[in-house]
């Protein structure tokens, strides 16, 4: 929003009408537009906008704007649009007496060309204040609720507040119930929401009703240009800033003047100052000023405006009651994504398993999945969490949930370090990880105190490389770390970039500490740098990724071995067929013309005649026995026994894939495949993965029967660690025996 944010408006209403209180910066502007095309100005490829501008240097840039500067099309009245000033005048004495006399007559002038001292009050975006302020004062019925309005090239957001239908300032209610609110009970910004749960306070409400009718907190934004190429959801985009911005720092205005009468008493202290202001003829930047001495809405207003237009957090203070408002840091980027969706993170392949960073976090952050693998680097000196002092987490406190809580925190910023992935952290603290770390981490990581980064080597053997573009100049940042480091063996930032960015064209020996640090007694030194670099953006860590890759010679084997398997059915099928051949040509016909005169076809007749029962049907044995011989003499090199027999379950099921559309043709088998998702193979896949382990040694084939599944060049080895519970050293292990059949590679996660 530091884009777009043109100023924050105060509005109020009485019996007198809606007026314009208050408003920073004190002289708002909009960016200039055109109302027509602009002429050839001598250099047609400006024409073109962003693809030029993307082609050219800035200091073509410069000089094209320094050559335009000459006649500026945007300066001159025939070019430059500008909206039409509304005038607010009062109805003629002649009008009908049904019409309110606080009815406006509207009527458009000529816009006002410049603001003069005299002026500058009564003006605001080209239009008069007084008509403003009545577009901003809804009628009651539009109250208390999301407010919304888009006019010309500007947008105001806001959540209008008025009083009940009795005129009093209390809480709204929901269901019937009474229920008191407010800082007594310790309420949230987000939870003093008016339609929640809460009703009237009189014991709280002041004693004599004040002239204060509604007020309403307004952010004006500056809509980009439709001609630009700048376009994106700005209905997602002004969805945010009422959630996080403008809402909870009205609630907490509503529920100050519903305990303490405090906007009204405000909005009196900035009338006198704006009368006397207007008696001596001061600009309005001087009202301005003033208030900002005796008014704390005024001083909220311009902190809040600052901190939204600096990317930053606002501290407020409103009536002593603490507020910290922000935007999400890269809301900007709504407005010039094409395809109407942010992606802030790359989505992990599982991201359902892995918790959320809750709705306030979900768009403008950039952050990275939450991850048990990841870790976090704070941002701050530990001991500036907690209100300054570290010592202060330690008491004393309020309530006993208090003093656990701050013991809590104290103890897990002890411990905390990039060294140190969160579920190493849970398993240390003894605490359970998405119930007790993962609000502590949103917590830390939604006040800017610490980020989510890539678990660091305890030996910095993590490769890194730079990222396509720095947030602060080069040269500024070289002066910072060269005032920081001045140990001999750390050699200048750009030198580490530089080595950085080319030690991933090395096939071994390409992490930090064998670029850098190459001994064990600097490896605290490098530390601080790691974590100084990563602090300012300026490392990517890389992480290892894995593909199966099934080689031709190995798709034929399994091949052939299917053709063994299909000539083994073939004779398993004709050895059955001979043995029904055989029993039907012993049976007796006399006997099996008896079978029909049976006086009970249902008894099993073969029971009742042991004698012939044992000399025509042949025994099980020895019938797997006749049909063994057949299968040795189909070809007699193979063990039956490694590719299933009767009873093995998996090889019946095999033999059912065998004539399957998932073999493939004889043209694939000549180039290697890769195994897109092993944890979802196909049954030739799953061959192929078998085939892989013949001739391994038992331990390490049933190791790589359980990690291949996470071998789909998606997740990194973190999460492969994570994930199969297994160590480093015997991930090492597999890849090494299993080095013929895949393909690794660096990948930032």
């Amino acid at each position: 929003m530091a884009e777009s944010l043109l100023a924050i408006l105060l509005v109020n209403s009485s019996a007198k009408g809606p007026a314009l209180v208050y408003r920073w910066p004190p002289l708002p502007v909009c960016s200039p537009r055109l109302n027509r095309t602009r002429p050839d100005d001598g250099s047609w490829p400006s024409q073109l906008d962003n693809p030029w501008r993307a082609s050219h240097t800035p200091e073509a840039l410069k000089e094209q704007t320094e050559t335009m500067d000459e006649h500026s099309y945007a300066d001159d009245p025939e070019y430059r649009w500008q909206r039409p000033v509304v005038i607010i005048r009062p109805r003629s004495p002649s009008m009908s007496d049904s019409t309110s006399p606080h009815s406006p007559e509207r009527s458009f002038s000529p816009p006002i060309p410049e603001l003069t001292a005299t002026n500058e009050y009564d003006n605001l975006f080209g239009y008069q204040v007084d008509f403003l302020a009545s577009l901003l004062s809804p009628h009651q019925s539009m109250c208390h609720q999301k407010f919304e309005l888009l006019v010309d090239d500007l947008a105001f957001i806001g959540h209008p507040v008025h009083v009940d239908n009795e005129g009093k300032w209390v809480f709204k209610s929901e269901k019937g119930q009474n229920h008191a609110r407010g800082r007594e009970a310790n309420a949230s910004p987000a939870s003093a929401k008016e339609g929640s749960e809460a009703s009237s306070v009189t014991q709280l409400q002041p004693e004599d009703d004040g002239w204060l009718q509604s007020f309403h907190l307004v952010f004006v934004c500056d809509l980009p240009d439709p001609s630009s190429s700048a376009s994106g959801n700005l209905f997602k985009y002004f969805e945010i800033i009422y959630e996080q911005a403008a809402f909870p720092t009205t609630a907490v205005l509503f529920q100050e003047q519903v305990l303490n009468n405090f906007v009204e008493k405000e909005c009196d202290k900035m009338g006198s100052i704006k009368d006397l202001t207007l008696s001596e003829g001061h600009s309005y930047t001087d009202y301005a000023r003033k208030c900002l001495e005796g008014s704390s809405i005024a001083s909220a207003m311009k902190d809040l405006y600052e901190a939204i237009k600096g990317s930053k957090i606002a501290s407020l203070r409103i009536n002593d009651f603490p507020l910290e408002v922000q935007l999400p840091p890269y809301l900007d980027g709504l407005l010039h994504n094409e395809d109407e969706t942010e992606i802030d993170y790359l989505t992990s392949p599982d991201e359902e398993d892995s918790p959320g960073w809750g709705p306030e976090m979900s768009f403008g952050w950039r952050l990275p999945t939450l991850a048990p693998w990841k870790s976090l680097l704070m941002l701050d000196d530990p001991k500036n969490i907690g209100g300054g002092d570290f010592a202060s987490l330690k008491g004393p406190y309020l309530t006993q949930e208090d003093r656990i809580a701050a013991e809590g925190l104290a103890r897990f910023l002890d411990i905390v370090s990039v060294t140190l992935s969160l579920a190493d952290m849970a398993s240390l603290l003894d605490w359970d990880l998405e119930a007790q770390i993962y609000p502590v981490v949103r917590w830390l990581v939604y006040h800017r105190r610490a980020k989510i980064v890539d678990t660091i080597h305890m030996g910095l053997k993590t490769a890194f490389t730079v990222p396509p573009r720095f947030d602060q100049p080069l040269s500024v940042l070289t002066a910072e770390f060269a005032n920081d480091f001045n140990h001999p063996a750390i050699p200048s930032l750009p030198r580490i970039l530089a080595v950085i960015s080319s030690s991933m064209s090395k096939q071994t020996e390409n992490h930090f500490y064998a670029c850098f640090v190459k001994t064990k007694e600097l490896i605290t030194v490098f530390q601080d740098v790691v974590i100084w670099l990563l602090k300012r953006d300026l490392l990517v860590a890389l992480h290892l990724r894995v593909r199966v890759v099934a080689p031709p010679d190995l798709k034929l084997r399994v091949q052939l071995q299917r053709e063994r398997l299909l000539a083994r059915k073939k004779a398993m099928q004709r050895g059955k067929d001979r043995r029904g051949s055989q029993v039907h040509d012993e049976l007796d016909p006399q006997e099996l013309g008896g079978l029909a005169a049976f006086p009970n076809p249902g008894l099993p007749w073969l029971s009742l005649s042991p004698k012939h029962t044992s000399n025509r049907l042949p025994s099980v044995e020895s019938s797997r026995s006749e049909i063994s011989e057949l299968v040795i003499e189909e070809d007699e090199d193979e063990d039956y026994d490694d590719y299933g027999g009767e009873g093995d379950q998996e090889s019946e099921s095999d033999l059912n894939d065998l004539d399957g559309s998932s073999w493939e043709t004889e043209d694939d088998k000549r180039y290697p495949s890769i195994i897109n998702d092993p944890a979802r193979a196909t049954p030739i896949q799953r061959r192929w993965l078998s085939a892989m382990s013949e001739g391994k040694d038992p331990y390490v084939a049933k190791r790589f029967e359980q990690i291949n599944q996470y071998f789909d060049g998606k997740r990194s080895d973190d999460e492969i660690l994570y994930r199969a519970e297994i160590t480093r050293k015997q991930l090492r292990e597999v890849l090494h025996h299993y080095e013929e059949y895949l393909q690794t590679f660096l990948h930032p996660s």
